[in-house]
């Protein structure tokens, strides 16, 4: 064998998942799949993962292979779709269920939400109507497998948009807080004009304020 043969893709000997061991060339006679998925997913990296999943895709072009158009990502409503906004290539979301509203941040190919509990929704709600926060909001959610949180700033009267939103998406890290975000999320933001912020905020509180009242008189 030509020594150089042993640093093309096909002999990178894969150093975990249920091939471990084997060359990508043995994994892909065993597995192709496999090794498909590893070259073309999408999802959190680490510099071990970046590198064998550019080997797999080289792998997998001297084959002739290439990767499949992407899925536009999932924006379908959950529950009554209350307000959407686009900026910047990303579109704000928000959504209201029986448990409270779901903030979803989207883009051509990536999606992230987290679900914000109903109080929390209305607590959210009477800051951006007021046009101003008089603390920055933050709120997690989620277990160890899979962590969510969404956070809204203010960063003062000198931006154009002041109102920052941030939806992250990963897996879950214990801490003296509860569980958070790892410190490789997925996340996607986007910073809106007061005037947006309230009207979310109006929005929000109208449908939460009708929906009480619905429940109320079902009583």
């Amino acid at each position: 064998m030509n020594p150089q043969d042993l640093s093309a893709p096909a002999a990178i000997v894969l150093p975990t998942g249920p091939h471990k061991g084997y060359s990508l060339a043995e994994a892909f006679a065993a597995d192709p799949d496999y090794v498909r998925r590893l070259a073309w997913a999408a999802g959190p990296r680490d510099p071990i993962d970046d590198y064998v999943r550019s080997q797999a895709a080289a792998y997998l072009q001297t084959l002739g292979e290439q990767p499949l158009p992407p899925l536009p990502p999932d924006t379908s409503p959950q529950g009554q779709r209350l307000y959407s906004l686009t900026g910047e290539g990303v579109t704000l979301f928000v959504d209201l269920d029986d448990n409270g509203a779901r903030f979803l941040m989207a883009t051509d190919s990536e999606v992230v939400a987290h679900h914000l509990p109903d109080l929390d929704a209305r607590v959210l709600a009477v800051d951006l109507v007021a046009g101003r926060l008089s603390d920055n909001f933050y709120h997690y959610g989620g277990q160890t497998t899979t962590c969510t949180s969404l956070s809204v700033q203010d960063k003062g009267e000198s931006f154009r948009y002041p109102v920052r939103l941030e939806v992250r998406q990963g897996a879950g890290v214990a801490t003296a807080d509860g569980i958070r975000p790892d410190d490789h999320p997925r996340s996607l933001t986007l910073q809106i004009s007061r005037y947006e912020a309230r009207k979310l905020g109006l929005t929000l509180s109208d449908h939460l304020l009708a929906r009480s009242i619905r429940f109320l008189t079902n009583l």
